[in-house]
């Protein structure tokens, strides 16, 4: 079975869109770290985590604050 080739652009334009938010946020991350373009994503991987970890943090924090209020 063949593909479309409205099929096939559309998953094209869906990667790029993706590689372009998967930039911005790397980019609002802070400045570009490493050597390779790998190496910093690997980077901005590590740093959403972190990210991710403070905003789980803060949510149980409020949550407790909320509770015995």
């Amino acid at each position: 079975m063949t593909k479309k080739p409205a099929e096939k652009s559309g998953k094209v334009s869906m990667c790029l869109q993706r590689n372009k938010i998967w930039r911005m946020w790397a980019k609002s991350l802070g400045e570009k770290s490493g050597n390779t373009d790998k190496e910093a994503d690997r980077i901005a991987c590590i740093r959403t985590v972190i990210v991710l970890t403070y905003i789980v943090t803060n949510c149980f924090i409020v949550a407790g604050v909320i509770r015995h209020w």
